[in-house]
């Protein structure tokens, strides 16, 4: 069977671009060893959330790309933090997600996703996104040799430049000669993984975080060990679950998934 996976030391002209620092006042290393926790008890699959909207793109990127997988390529932000991200007061769980017709849907059972329980101005952040990734690589800082010159990509829908405020994009990557060297704004790639399913999720329905929930909440970011992880979420969801009186679907948009 052809293996229709980019190189793992190419950029590949079509990629989901994210860039990555403090949240919710974890550090980036806690974050990404978290991610690396959820990774390895979901056989690969793990939620990344995101602070924007990628809008049609993913769609538009998937049915583009004749079959193949699209890489999702992190790399860390060159901007300092906001003092909301270091300081973030209250935080939110995320617990569903909702499709195109408006359906909710349960996230993976094993995946946690967090965020800000309040916006900028104050008021209940209401809407999160997140990319719903795969990879069977271990999430390791600096284990993909690649180098991304920000002067080559542009968005994929709109082929307009990248700016330097977007986070998270779907983009286009130039090999043209006419870039020979690269540009001084480049990006160390840290890690990469694939899109899974339908790649982007609109997040729906936050839970804050009592103290009850903190607690819980930080029993699963604290597990070193998958069984800890599987017990923790578990207990976390249960109980925040009876703090919402969403329903969702039966019906799983993601597959079959089942976490070992």
């Amino acid at each position: 069977m052809e293996d229709k996976r980019p190189s793992k030391n190419i950029v590949p002209p079509l990629f989901c671009w994210t860039k990555m620092g403090v949240e919710s006042g974890q550090s980036l290393n806690s974050i990404i060893s978290r991610k690396e926790m959820e990774r390895s008890v979901g056989n690969g699959l793990f939620c990344w959330g995101i602070g924007n909207s990628l809008g049609e793109a993913p769609k538009l990127a998937l049915s583009g790309n004749k079959g193949k997988s699209i890489s999702v390529l992190f790399t860390k932000m060159k901007s300092p933090p906001k003092k909301i991200d270091v300081e973030p007061g209250e935080l939110a769980l995320w617990l569903y997600y909702r499709d195109e017709s408006g359906r909710y849907f349960d996230l993976p059972e094993h995946s946690l996703i967090s965020s800000r329980a309040l916006t900028p101005q104050g008021t209940p952040k209401l809407t999160h996104f997140a990319l719903m990734c795969k990879s069977d690589d271990p999430l390791r800082e600096d284990s993909v040799p690649l180098l991304i010159d920000a002067k080559r990509i542009r968005n994929y829908v709109s082929s307009n430049s990248v700016g330097y405020s977007q986070v998270t994009s779907i983009v286009s990557y130039d090999h043209d000669a006419n870039h020979s060297e690269l540009s001084k704004s480049t990006y160390e790639v840290s890690f990469k993984a694939d899109l899974y399913g339908t790649g982007f999720l609109r997040l729906v329905e936050p839970i804050t975080l009592t103290p009850e929930l903190l607690k819980l909440y930080e029993a699963v970011c604290n597990s070193t060990k998958k069984s800890e992880w599987k017990k923790g979420i578990r207990l976390l969801k249960n109980a925040a679950r009876k703090k919402t009186s969403t329903s969702t679907s039966q019906y799983d948009l993601l597959g079959e998934f089942q976490p070992a």
